[in-house]
């Protein structure tokens, strides 16, 4: 799979997705000590889906969206077993790791995932760091469906899922003797000293100068981690997800010829974000994820009036010079400022093995 372009093949298999659910009033606090703890558990359910999906099932580790992780595990049959017994490995993983961590601040795990063809897009942004965007209807359905009916569901829910948005509800026998008894699962020593196994997770602050690249001794760690007051702003292109079925539904060289339009507009929002100096987060789907950031609160405050708006009608109108057919809908969000509050984002480097990946945290993204 490439850091920066299209891959030279479609690829079939199963787009599988983790939803983590804490307390939000962890999840939104303005206390730095549950910040950071917050952050390390998104960073360790991530290494834990790469240990066992890219380890024991071939797949790729491609992207964490705040509490949620997407891996793909390549199946040219579409043959269930494999995503359902990695999905019983990391809720294996989840409650002997994740949970007694998080203690009361968890509520749930749920899973989802279905089968189909892909196009992955890379892109490495303007701090060094990547973006993997898949464009496949099997990639779009988990993900919403997901969102749509994580509430409802209890935790350690498995969904099956079509493309079409229709699912069903996998619940092994024996989840439990499951869970301890497969031989692919993660070894109880294994577990014991997973810490140890996990590269460095890298805390940076979102600012408004530069993010330090990768490889940059510069980059804080978790131990002293640098804060920033931030505003979350998404970019999504209007009607994307059935400009992809339609695609796919055309044929090879019409999803093809579409992967590449988009990796051309995956460059273009780099280039917007390094003229603003900006801070880029992973693309999710369609949608462009920035973070406009300052050090400081009198900053913010005066940040907030009108460089949203400022930023918003610059990207429109840069992107609208390279791709005039598209239409773009902008959602922002900030944090609410205690008044001991010494900054409402923090933002994480994780280390991936060949890819590098920003996860941010704090009320502007849960919002």
């Amino acid at each position: 799979m490439p850091l920066e372009g299209v891959a030279p093949a479609i690829f079939p298999g199963f787009h599988l997705y983790v939803k983590l659910d804490l307390a939000p009033h962890f999840t939104t606090s303005s206390n730095n000590k549950d910040r950071t703890k917050n952050i390390r558990l998104l960073g360790e359910l991530t290494q834990g889906v790469k240990l066992i999906v890219d380890g024991r099932f071939d797949g790729a580790t491609l992207e964490a969206q705040g509490p949620v992780v997407h891996a793909f595990i390549p199946s040219d049959s579409g043959d269930l077993d494999d995503p359902r017994e990695a999905s019983v490995e990391i809720l294996g993983f989840v409650s002997s790791r994740i949970k007694p961590q998080a203690g009361d601040d968890f509520r749930k795990v749920v899973i989802a995932y279905c089968h189909g063809p892909s196009i992955f897009v890379a892109s490495i942004d303007n701090h060094g760091d990547n973006s993997i965007v898949s464009l496949a209807p099997a990639a779009n359905a988990p993900a919403k469906v997901l969102w749509k009916k994580s509430d409802e569901l209890r935790s350690g829910s498995i969904l099956e899922v079509e493309t079409s948005g229709s699912f069903r509800l996998f619940e092994p026998e024996n989840q439990r003797e499951l869970i301890i008894n497969s031989e692919r699962l993660i070894k109880k020593a294994e577990l014991e000293n997973f810490s140890s196994q996990l590269p460095q997770i890298n805390v940076i602050n979102a600012r408004d100068m530069s993010v330090p690249s990768p490889s940059s001794p510069d980059s804080p760690t978790v131990d002293e981690p640098l804060e920033s007051f931030s505003i979350s702003v998404r970019a999504d292109i209007d009607g994307f997800t059935a400009t992809v079925n339609k695609a796919f539904e055309s044929g090879r060289d019409e999803a093809e010829e579409l992967a590449e339009v988009f990796h051309q507009i995956m460059v273009a929002a780099r280039e917007f974000c390094r003229l603003h100096s900006l801070t880029q987060l992973p693309w999710a789907g369609d949608c462009c994820n920035i973070l406009l950031s300052v050090e400081d609160r009198p900053s913010y405050k005066a940040y907030r009036q009108r460089r949203i708006l400022e930023i918003c009608v610059a990207f429109e109108e840069h992107m609208r010079g390279e791709f005039p057919e598209l239409n773009w809908s902008f959602s922002c969000a900030g944090g609410d400022l205690e008044s001991n509050q010494a900054c409402n984002t923090l933002l994480s480097r994780i280390d991936l093995g060949n890819t590098t990946l920003l996860l941010a945290t704090g009320l502007p993204v849960e919002r």
